[in-house]
């Protein structure tokens, strides 16, 4: 039985019950019965992106982590949406290779749903294996991240939140590291000055973006560029950088090419001096 408290507002039923059930699907999703997530490759979980992998100390991520993304709110929609998520997605794609569910938490306020599981399809999550939670007060979402973060059925959880007690940040990270799932987070870059409990912390910054050569068969397509820097590494380095785009037609992120990426920064200078002129 946990010995956790209990949360400081009334948890109420319809979170338990959907909650329960959640919990119930991610354990028979895993195919375990007392266990933890079946990982027969490694605990060590590729980020879908070889580029990002590259930046990181291990190759990857490590299951029983937090992982956060910081992002200003142009990059930091939920879903696909934003940038950072659509690299949280891909994260929790690998996580949940060999088996375990994706679960969601998304605090469900009015019509302000935003979360579309259609996007994270598009980006190879398996709906058959997606749960969302949507909790409608603090108390039942901190709690409810507490549950699914604790629960071994589950490969990986995303969160996009804000601010974050110390105590419940550091509940979340034993959590997760009990379990075995990795913890995505997706954050507001105006926290990055908060502390974390993640053993990983990314900055996520838009770049100007780029413009495929358009064709009679292929219209001209915009392509989204971001630049992830390593704010830190809990017991490694940081300050590492690398710049991405995201091809929105095939639903691939990749590293950005040098010398499209400098004629990106230099048109776009060169349309803010006119601006100014």
């Amino acid at each position: 039985m946990s010995t956790d408290p209990p949360p400081t507002e009334p948890v109420r039923p319809e979170i338990l019950r959907q909650l329960a059930e959640v919990l119930r699907r991610a354990e028979r999703t895993a195919g375990v019965a007392g266990g933890g997530v079946d990982t027969p490759h490694s605990s060590l979980v590729t980020s879908g992106v070889p580029a990002v992998d590259r930046l990181l100390p291990s190759g990857g991520f490590v299951r029983g982590t937090l992982v956060e993304w910081l992002a200003p709110p142009n990059v930091c929609g939920p879903g696909a949406a934003g940038g950072a998520g659509a690299l949280a997605l891909s994260a929790a794609r690998e996580a949940a290779f060999a088996g375990g569910a994706v679960v969601v938490v998304e605090r469900a306020d009015g019509d302000a749903l935003r979360f579309h599981p259609p996007a994270a399809a598009a980006w190879g999550v398996d709906l058959a294996r997606l749960l969302i939670v949507r909790p409608t007060s603090d108390a039942d979402e901190i709690w409810a991240l507490d549950q699914v973060a604790r629960c071994r059925g589950v490969a990986a959880w995303l969160w996009w939140g804000g601010g974050l007690e110390g105590r419940d940040f550091r509940r979340l990270q034993l959590a997760t590291e009990q379990s075995g799932s990795l913890g995505l987070l997706v954050r507001p870059c105006a926290l990055q000055s908060q502390p974390s409990w993640a053993t990983l912390r990314m900055v996520v910054e838009p770049l100007p973006a780029a413009h495929t050569a358009g064709t009679n068969d292929e219209p001209r397509q915009t392509v989204q560029r971001l630049r992830v820097r390593l704010l830190r590494v809990r017991g490694g380095a940081d300050a590492a950088t690398v710049d991405l785009e995201i091809d929105d037609a095939t639903y691939t992120i990749a590293a950005a090419k040098r010398g499209d990426l400098a004629a990106s920064l230099a048109d776009s200078a060169s349309l803010a001096r006119r601006a100014g002129a």
